[in-house]
């Protein structure tokens, strides 16, 4: 059982109880709670291979889909499924492959994301933080530094930027002197 899931049904059932004492009631009703906990619990999944994922960010809520061969940031998620992830793993890198294409999301050398390869190799491989703000960083290796997957500045493709390892200080979405929207995503499970 998925651990958040568990820790959500914890609640719940201290909730659902009380201790005993003048004037308490026998127990405690709050609508909605449940299931507002139980969807934060998939909403801030932590990406882990075996299981698939809508990836979207955390600040527009655009959706990271493929689109007639393309990777684009989409409004909406639609109906053909070009926004499913699959997570996996090799060597302890996360990758995320398209399950309708087969094809993982990479880097190219011009700083610009697509999904056309049918392997896992080191352009297709992510390292995942998690943001002290929300969310979380998807990070690939340029030599020996870090870049993380941003918004481009027409907010309708991905493009990579350098990560200057500081992710505390100011709010991780819009950077003014460029127009991006820094990367930070969120993991949806699906």
């Amino acid at each position: 059982m998925d651990t958040k899931a568990s820790e959500a049904d914890d609640i719940d059932a201290l909730l659902r109880t009380s201790s005993s004492g003048a004037n308490t009631p026998t127990s405690t009703i709050i609508t909605g709670l449940n299931e507002h906990l139980k969807s934060m619990a998939i909403r801030n999944s932590a990406p882990w291979p075996g299981s698939t994922y809508l990836i979207r960010s955390y600040n527009t809520h655009q959706v990271i889909t493929l689109k007639e061969g393309s990777l684009v940031l989409e409004n909406q998620a639609g109906d053909a499924g070009g926004w499913k992830w699959a997570c996996v793993e090799k060597k302890g890198w996360l990758g995320f492959r398209n399950i309708v294409s087969g094809t993982y999301i990479g880097h190219d050398s011009s700083r610009n994301f697509r999904a056309a390869m049918p392997h896992h190799h080191a352009w297709e491989h992510f390292c995942v933080r998690p943001h002290p703000d929300g969310g979380y960083l998807i990070l690939m290796l340029h030599g020996d530094t870090f870049w993380k997957m941003c918004e481009g500045p027409t907010g309708d493709r991905l493009v990579e930027k350098p990560f200057d390892g500081d992710s505390s200080g100011s709010p991780p979405f819009l950077d003014n002197a460029d127009g991006w929207v820094d990367g930070v995503w969120e993991f949806v499970k699906v």
